[in-house]
């Protein structure tokens, strides 16, 4: 059991329970994934799914496998696109580079894949008695 009293005892002026207190809330971005609807839905959204149809079906585009892959991600009802994968935002640079979306539609779907997230979920009172250990 944690013993606050001793807690603030050891803590004058109660730095490190403001510290705590920050740090139980702080919260942090990030990419989460991004289904084959949602990914449908910025498609339509930003006019990038026309682009990516049809470069996907021209061999010689320079973009072909970059719209290929993008086109598979929009079809299939079950895939998933994971922006955290850094081969995944690689082909989005990519696609950006090669003209087939928009700095925008780059950033729309970022932003669509991005939530706040709790820094430290797993903090607990004890990691006081911890930090006040070590002061």
């Amino acid at each position: 059991m944690t013993d606050f009293a001793a807690i603030k005892a050891g803590d004058p002026g109660g730095i490190l329970q403001i510290a705590f207190d920050a740090m139980k809330i702080e919260t942090v971005s990030a990419l989460n994934l991004l289904s084959s609807s949602q990914l449908n839905k910025w498609a339509a959204a930003n006019g990038a799914r026309k682009t990516i149809m049809l470069a996907s079906e021209d061999y010689n585009h320079v973009a072909y496998e970059l719209a290929s892959a993008a086109r598979s991600s929009l079809e299939n009802t079950n895939a998933s696109l994971d922006l955290s994968d850094h081969e995944v935002m690689g082909m989005l640079i990519g696609m950006e580079q090669a003209g087939l979306i928009s700095t925008i539609a780059k950033d729309d779907l970022i932003s669509r894949a991005t939530e706040p997230k709790l820094k430290y979920p797993n903090i607990k009172a004890s990691d006081i008695e911890y930090a006040r250990g070590l002061v």
